[in-house]
C-alpha cells in the first residue's frame, strides 16, 4: 500500500514538472519577438566560436537574417504615437532619443561620406551593424516586458555564458595553458563577450532562492571568471572589476539600511570569492606553464596601441565635427600608425583587428566626429542615469536584479572599450545592444497584458 502511494506521488510530481515545462515553452513560442532574440543569443556565439573565416561569415549572415526578422516583427507590431505627449514620453525615456539620433547620424555619415565605392561599402557594413543593434535594443526594450520573459532571457544568457566558458576551458585543456583562449576567432573578441555577460550569472548566484539553481549559477560565474583570465585581455579584466564595483555600490541603492549581517557579508564576499578563485587558478597555471603576462610583449602591445590611438587622433583633428566617415578608419589609418595593412589592401577584402583603433571611443570620434561620439556617450550616460535612478525605488525581484546586472555590464563595456577592438565586430557588439535593451525592459513599467505577438 505504501509503495503504491509513493509511486502515485512520484507520477504526480512528474506530471506537474512536465506541465510546467510545457507551459514554459508554450509561453516562449507564443512571443515571436522573444523567440528571435533567444535564437540570436544562443546561435550567434556558437556559430562565431570557430576561428575559421567561413564560420565567421555564417555567423554574420545569421545575424543579418535575424535582424531582418526583428525589423519585420517590429513593423508589424509598431504602434504609432497618438499625440505629442506620447512622442515626448518615448523620446525622454532612458537613452531612446540618443539611440535614434546616433542611428540617424551614422546613416548621414555614410550618405555624405567619401564617394569611393570601397569606402562606401565599408560604411554600409558598419551601418548595418549599428542598425542590427538598434533593432535588438528596441525589440527588447518594448516587447519583452513581462517578468517571466525576463526570467527566460536571464536563463538564456546564463546558459550561453556557461556553454562558451565551457568551450573556452575545453580549448585551453586541448591546446595547453601556453595559449590564450581564442574563441570568436580572437581572445579579445571572446573576452569582451564574457566580460559583458559575466554580471548575469553572478547576480543570479547572489540572489537566486532555489539552492540548486544558485549553486549552478555560482559554478558558471567561477568558470567564466577563470576563462576570462586566460583570454589575456587586461581591458576585459578591468571591465569585470568595474562591473563588480558597480554591483557592490549601486546594488545598495534603495535597500533598507538594516539588513541581516549574514546577507550583507554574502553580498560582498561572493564576488570576492569568484575573483580569488579565478585569479588563483590563473596565477597557479601561469607559474607552472610559463603562460602569463610578459613584460616585453606588454610594452610592444602598448606601443602598438599608442600608434593606433595617434592615428585616430590625427584623423579626428582633420574633421573634428563630422569625422572622416563611418567605417573609414581601417583604410585611412596606415599613413599615421604604420600598423596593419595599407588602405588599398583593406579595400580589397575587409578590416581586421590589426586595422582597428583598439579604442572604440577614439575610432568613433575619428569616423563620426564630436557629434557621433557625443551621441554614443549620451546613450551610455542616459541608460546609466535612468537605471540608477530606477534602482533607488525598485523592490527585490527579477526586474531589479537583472537591471543591476545590465548596469554593471554597461559600466564594464565602457571600460573595456578603451582598449579592446572587439566592439567593432557585429557578433560581439550585438551583446552591448542586447544588455542595453534588456536593462530598459527591466526599468520600464510591467505590462498588464499578455505579450504574445
Amino acid at each position: 500500500m505504501g509503495q503504491r502511494q509513493d509511486n502515485q506521488a512520484a507520477r504526480a510530481a512528474s506530471a506537474t514538472a512536465q506541465a510546467r515545462t510545457n507551459t514554459y515553452w508554450q509561453q516562449t513560442i507564443q512571443n515571436r519577438m522573444l523567440v528571435v532574440v533567444l535564437a540570436m543569443v544562443v546561435a550567434i556565439p556558437l556559430l562565431a566560436s570557430p576561428s575559421n573565416m567561413q564560420m565567421q561569415d555564417i555567423a554574420g549572415k545569421a545575424l543579418q537574417l535575424m535582424a531582418a526578422l526583428l525589423a519585420g516583427i517590429l513593423v508589424l507590431r509598431a504602434r504609432v504615437a497618438a499625440n505629442r505627449a506620447e512622442v515626448l514620453a518615448f523620446l525622454s525615456t532612458g537613452p531612446n532619443a540618443a539611440v535614434l539620433l546616433y542611428l540617424v547620424a551614422s546613416a548621414l555619415s555614410v550618405v555624405f561620406g567619401p564617394r569611393d565605392p570601397a569606402l562606401r561599402r565599408l560604411g554600409l557594413a558598419e551601418l548595418q551593424r549599428i542598425l542590427a543593434g538598434t533593432l535588438l535594443y528596441f525589440a527588447l526594450a518594448y516587447h519583452v516586458r513581462r517578468s517571466e520573459h525576463l526570467v527566460k532571457m536571464r536563463d538564456a544568457l546564463t546558459l550561453v555564458t556557461a556553454l562558451m566558458a565551457g568551450l573556452g576551458l575545453l580549448f585551453l585543456a586541448l591546446q595547453g595553458a601556453r595559449v590564450h583562449v581564442a574563441l570568436f576567432g580572437n581572445p579579445q573578441l571572446f573576452s569582451a563577450f564574457l566580460m559583458i555577460l559575466f554580471p548575469v550569472p553572478l547576480i543570479q548566484a547572489l540572489t537566486e532562492k532555489d539552492a540548486r539553481r544558485q549553486q549552478r549559477a555560482l559554478l558558471i560565474s567561477i568558470f567564466t571568471g577563470g576563462c576570462l583570465m586566460f583570454t589575456g585581455t587586461p581591458t576585459a579584466w578591468l571591465g569585470v572589476l568595474a562591473s563588480l564595483l558597480t554591483l557592490v555600490g549601486v546594488g545598495r541603492l534603495g535597500l533598507p539600511k538594516r539588513e541581516e549581517s549574514a546577507q550583507k557579508r554574502r553580498r560582498y564576499l561572493l564576488p570576492l570569492l569568484i575573483v580569488l578563485v579565478a585569479g588563483g587558478a590563473f596565477v597557479a597555471l601561469s607559474r607552472t606553464s610559463g603562460f602569463g603576462p610578459n613584460g616585453e610583449a606588454q610594452e610592444q602591445t602598448l606601443a602598438y596601441h599608442r600608434r593606433m590611438w595617434y592615428a585616430a587622433e590625427q584623423l579626428f583633428l582633420r574633421k573634428p565635427l563630422l569625422g572622416s566617415g563611418l567605417g573609414t578608419f581601417p583604410v585611412l589609418q596606415h599613413p599615421y600608425s604604420h600598423n596593419g595593412r595599407e588602405g588599398e589592401a583593406v579595400k580589397r577584402s575587409r578590416p581586421t583587428l590589426a586595422e582597428m583603433a583598439h579604442n572604440l571611443w577614439l575610432q568613433t570620434a575619428a569616423e563620426q566626429g564630436i557629434i557621433g561620439v557625443g551621441l554614443f556617450l549620451a546613450i551610455i550616460v542616459g541608460f546609466l542615469m535612468a537605471g540608477i535612478r530606477r534602482l533607488r525605488f525598485m523592490e527585490r525581484g527579477i526586474r531589479r536584479f537583472l537591471l543591476l546586472a545590465c548596469v554593471a555590464g554597461i559600466v564594464g563595456f565602457a571600460i573595456d572599450a578603451l582598449g579592446n577592438p572587439a566592439w567593432q565586430f557585429a557578433q560581439v557588439s550585438m551583446f552591448f545592444w542586447l544588455i542595453l535593451g534588456l536593462g530598459m525592459a527591466c526599468l520600464r513599467p510591467r505590462s498588464p497584458r499578455a505579450d504574445t505577438g
